[in-house]
């Protein structure tokens, strides 16, 4: 779908993915992962609601799989997690372009994920720009200390 057919309706989060993640006590990010390329289909009956329903006592914020290609992840799994909980919602895919942002934010997620291996720096710097234009949260990945540099 073309941004312009949805970029009037996008607001910006109201959940604040750094603030979920400060304090005192252990954060943790829980996970609703379907399959992965290294496991195959982890959970058959697959339930965004009831596993989100199960996290929400636990955690601080959670990651909701969109990447339909390798982890048989949706956009349409974020807004019924979103609805489910009250922590911050991380749209968890390979980002490489504002428009998956756009849509992430559409589909209710108040944090993306980021991966310091599949981007360069002024890319990096221009999604997280977008991201936090939306007052949405960056979780960014890295898997080596060359990628810190």
């Amino acid at each position: 779908q073309p941004l312009a057919g949805f970029q009037n309706d996008i607001v910006p989060s109201e959940r604040s993915f750094y603030h979920a993640l400060q304090g005192t006590r252990t954060a943790f990010i829980l996970e609703c992962k379907k399959a992965s390329p290294s496991k195959g289909l982890i959970r058959e009956n697959f339930d965004p609601v009831e596993i989100a329903t199960v996290y929400k006592d636990f955690a601080s914020a959670i990651s909701v799989l969109t990447d339909e290609k390798y982890f048989q992840g949706s956009f349409d799994f974020l807004p019924l997690v979103s609805k489910t909980v009250s922590q911050p919602v991380l749209c968890k895919d390979f980002i490489i372009d504002p428009y998956q942002i756009y849509l992430a934010r559409y589909y209710q997620a108040d944090a993306i994920l980021l991966m310091l291996s599949v981007l360069t720096d002024d890319q990096y710097r221009q999604l997280a720009a977008v991201a936090h234009s939306l007052n949405m949260g960056v979780l960014t990945e890295v898997i080596s200390e060359e990628e810190l540099q």
